[in-house]
C-alpha cells in the first residue's frame, strides 16, 4: 500500500488515496507540551549528550511514536533522536525514548515538523506511555462532555 493509492489482491489500483494518518498502526492523542531531544549520532553516548538537549513541542503521541515540532532543522529522515518526553504538561517527570525520524516537513515559522517512531522501548517505558495516553484520553473525554452538556429534556 503506497501513499498514492491502494491496490486490491490482483495488484490493481482501487483509486483511493492513502493518507499518512491511515497508515499509522496506533491511535495518536493530542499533546501540546514542551519536551526536549538530542540527535543521537551514537546510541551508546546519548545519555552524555542529554546535557545538550534542545527544546521541542510534542504535538501528538501514541505508543509507537510522536509528532514533534523542532526549533532547529538539523534532523532528517532516518536520523535517530532521543526524546526526553515530559510525562504531561504539568509534570516534571520524564522518560527517554530512542526514536527514528520517519518524515520531516519544514513549517512556516522556520521550525521543522517531524514524525518519529519509537524504537527499542522497554516494558517500563511502554507502561508509562500507556498511562500517559489513558490520561490524555480521559482529559479529551472530559473536555468533550463540557462542550456538550446534557439537557434535562434529553
Amino acid at each position: 500500500m503506497g501513499l498514492f493509492g491502494r491496490r486490491d489482491k490482483t495488484g490493481q489500483s482501487t483509486g483511493t488515496r492513502t493518507s499518512r494518518r491511515d497508515r499509522r498502526r496506533a491511535a495518536r492523542r493530542d499533546a501540546g507540551w514542551m519536551s526536549s531531544y538530542v540527535v543521537a549520532t551514537d546510541t551508546e553516548a546519548w545519555a552524555i549528550a542529554m546535557a545538550d538537549n534542545v527544546p521541542c513541542v510534542v504535538h501528538d503521541l501514541s505508543v509507537r511514536g510522536a509528532g514533534l515540532e523542532l526549533a532547529q532543522d538539523d534532523v532528517g529522515v532516518g536520523d535517530q533522536l532521543v526524546l526526553d518526553l515530559q510525562l504531561g504538561s504539568s509534570r516534571k517527570a520524564s522518560i527517554q525514548l530512542t526514536s527514528e525520524v520517519r518524515h520531516a516537513t519544514p513549517a512556516a515559522n522556520g521550525c521543522v515538523r517531524v514524525g518519529v517512531e519509537f524504537v527499542g522501548i522497554g516494558t517500563l517505558e511502554h507502561a508509562l506511555l500507556d498511562r500517559l495516553l489513558d490520561d490524555l484520553e480521559r482529559r479529551r473525554q472530559g473536555a468533550l462532555a463540557e462542550q456538550d452538556p446534557v439537557h434535562a429534556d434529553d
